[in-house]
């Protein structure tokens, strides 16, 4: 699945969240909580004040930051999560996207799961006073509001758990929230209109509720389908490209001076937190391998001088050879998005496996022991 098109389904998602219906019908009751203001006033139109307005405005705003602030650290840890089953990943996006077909099926009505019709909510009694109150009050509200939430929230969270990356897994959560917020907004600065629209909306409940679970199970379609398509579709063996960079030390390295050896060639920067917990593995495999025909090479891809780098390297500890990597290098490893981005590299230098984002050091070691048995 492409990226802009998981962009559009998270941002759906959130949308038919919102118009879910034990969502919507609530949304006019957080408005008055988090403002302190009843219905009445809300809708008086002969007290419509600015200062009235500027209120509703900045509660309703950082109830919207309370709920995103949830969603989207959710989606980091189901990142983060899924990286540790990278080994098992082709297991683990069957189960997703059968679990996601199962949620799309519950939510249009086409099958019952009774253990999603349990409906856990976490309410707060009393808002805490000032801006804080609403903020805890919009996580709150992040934090528990299942079924019609759950199954499509869940949904986007597998979708992101098998995400290459923490930063892509973040921003599908961030779209979520956004389709979730804006309707919400518009909702507390247009509350008579929206109150009107309400009730007109409550006869579609039951169409709704169908859109959203085919919207899941096309979710869970495209986990299944396109992905196992593309990794059939690519070539075996894909020949590394050749390049001669500066190393740390200030001598040339060249990949094609360690061919006979198995090669891992590592893309890193250093404001990458998750690309040093990956050196820390690295620095362990060299010494464990190095004399078996293991060679780790380490692509910095900072605009830092060289020295900055050295210093860093030396700080950490990097015990294999870090070379300065550059624009071209890059394409020709078909474009480095994110970091870390790792390569293995057979004998032959062929490349048998590229990695994107942390990997647990154990996949690392049975590729090595593969590449290294079958020479």
């Amino acid at each position: 699945m492409t990226d802009i098109l998981q962009v559009f389904i998270a941002f759906g998602a959130g949308v038919l969240s919102f118009f879910s219906p034990c969502v919507l019908p609530l949304i006019p009751g957080y408005i008055c909580f988090i403002t302190g203001l009843h219905l009445e006033e809300l809708t008086a139109s002969s007290d419509r004040t600015f200062a009235k307005r500027r209120l509703i405005l900045t509660e309703a705003v950082l109830f919207i930051l309370g709920f995103s602030i949830i969603f989207v650290a959710l989606g980091a840890s189901a990142t983060l999560l899924g990286s540790y089953f990278v080994a098992h990943k082709g297991l683990i996006r069957i189960t997703g996207g059968i679990i996601i077909i199962l949620f799309g099926l519950h939510v249009s009505g086409l099958l019952k799961i009774k253990f999603l019709e349990y409906e856990k909510k976490v309410h707060l009694r009393s808002k805490p006073v000032s801006w804080l109150g609403s903020l805890l009050v919009g996580m709150a509200f992040g934090f528990g509001w299942t079924p019609c939430v759950g199954p499509i929230l869940g949904a986007i969270l597998m979708l992101a758990a098998t995400s290459d990356a923490l930063a892509k897994g973040i921003m599908l959560l961030c779209f979520y929230s956004l389709g979730l917020a804006l309707p919400f907004l518009l909702v507390a600065v247009g509350i008579n209109r929206a109150l009107n629209l309400f009730a007109k909306i409550k006869r579609y409940f039951k169409l709704i509720s169908v859109v959203s679970g085919i919207l899941l199970i096309i979710v869970g379609i495209t986990i299944l389908i396109p992905r196992a398509s593309a990794e059939q579709a690519k070539p075996s063996k894909e020949v590394a490209s050749d390049f001669a960079l500066p190393g740390l030390d200030g001598q040339t390295l060249r990949l094609s001076d360690f061919k006979g050896k198995i090669v891992i060639l590592d893309f890193w920067s250093i404001s990458c937190p998750v690309c040093r917990r990956a050196i820390a593995n690295f620095v362990k495999l060299y010494d464990k391998y190095k004399d078996k025909g293991l060679v780790i090479i380490g692509v910095n891809l900072d605009r830092a001088d060289i020295d900055a780098v050295k210093r860093l390297s030396q700080s950490i500890g990097i015990n294999y050879p870090v070379v300065k990597g550059d624009y071209a290098l890059t394409q020709s490893y078909g474009g480095i998005r994110y970091t870390p981005t790792t390569f293995i590299i057979d004998k032959e230098m062929n490349i048998v496996k590229k990695f994107i984002g942390y990997t647990p050091v154990e996949v690392f070691e049975s590729q090595i022991n593969e590449l290294l048995l079958g020479s």
